[in-house]
């Protein structure tokens, strides 16, 4: 089997919710709810919902701007589509510029001060596990791969 983005990883926690997007959504891309509670896709330039709503993953491509669409979320594995640059095993990951996987968020907690620190992690989207069947050796992800993340915390 090859993956694709927006497929289930693994079969086990998987959490998926149904709602309407505002914005279209793609599927794989990396979506989070807005204020309204409606899908639009997490870019780092466009993060103007509820911050507190989180991150998932677009499990369909929505037919217009107002259409039901369902999303991944929690812990669920989903692929996605890497990023600009290189991903290395277990690194967070944040929203890239166009809803891809996309930023690497690189934590350095002693240079940090408690405000840079959440701003960081209420940009984290889930945290990058390997490509497809990689499970137990994991290997770095380059820009516009379809990779595995674990998504939350």
């Amino acid at each position: 089997m090859t993956a694709e983005t927006g497929e289930i990883a693994k079969t086990i926690g998987i959490e998926i919710v149904s709602g309407v997007q505002v914005i279209t959504c793609t599927v794989g891309d990396v979506v989070q709810a807005d204020i309204t509670g409606g899908w639009r896709p997490a870019s780092i330039t466009n993060i103007t919902g509820n911050l507190a709503n989180g991150f998932g993953v677009a499990l369909e491509t929505g037919t217009s701007a107002t259409s039901n669409i369902r999303v991944a979320i929690g812990n669920t594995y989903v692929y996605a589509v890497s990023g600009t640059g290189d991903t290395v095993p277990w690194q967070l990951v944040g929203p890239g510029v166009s809803g891809e996987e996309g930023q690497t968020l690189a934590l350095t907690m002693a240079t940090m001060t408690a405000t840079a620190v959440i701003q960081v992690f209420a940009r984290v989207a889930g945290r990058y596990m390997g490509h497809e069947g990689e499970e137990d050796a994991p290997t770095a992800a380059t820009t516009a791969e379809v990779v595995i993340i674990r998504l939350g915390l």
